[in-house]
């Protein structure tokens, strides 16, 4: 729903809904949700374009990027990714979606079910 806010693209719509589906095993497994991005990249890579894949692998990885924790040569291969930008969105998104009160109305499940069958993600 944020994504759809941030932008018509639904490469960056289908990565905003699936990029911690890992956490379920992640959270099983180990008891955390650390790694959660390669788990999550794995699951979906066989069912959507490969730039969604990327996006989800690197959700975590741009906090680095963002915070300059990361060094020189990672950060520079990092941002000269053609969805880079996209990678940025999804961030702002991913950050903004876990303030306190967000509920999901009946109006939100709506815009949702819309946004993921224009994504084909029906």
């Amino acid at each position: 729903l944020l994504a759809a806010r941030e932008s018509d693209d639904a490469r960056l719509w289908a990565a905003a809904a699936l990029h911690d589906v890992g956490k379920v095993e992640t959270q099983r497994s180990r008891g955390d949700s650390h790694g959660h991005e390669a788990v999550s990249a794995g699951m979906i890579a066989p069912y959507v374009h490969p730039d969604v894949t990327w996006l989800v692998q690197q959700h975590i990885r741009v906090a680095a990027y963002l915070s300059g924790e990361m060094r020189s040569a990672k950060a520079r291969a990092l941002a000269e990714h053609p969805c880079f930008p996209l990678l940025i969105q999804l961030r702002r998104c991913d950050v903004a979606g876990r303030r306190r009160g967000f509920a999901l109305t009946e109006a939100r499940r709506e815009r949702f079910a819309r946004i993921c069958a224009r994504a084909g993600l029906e």
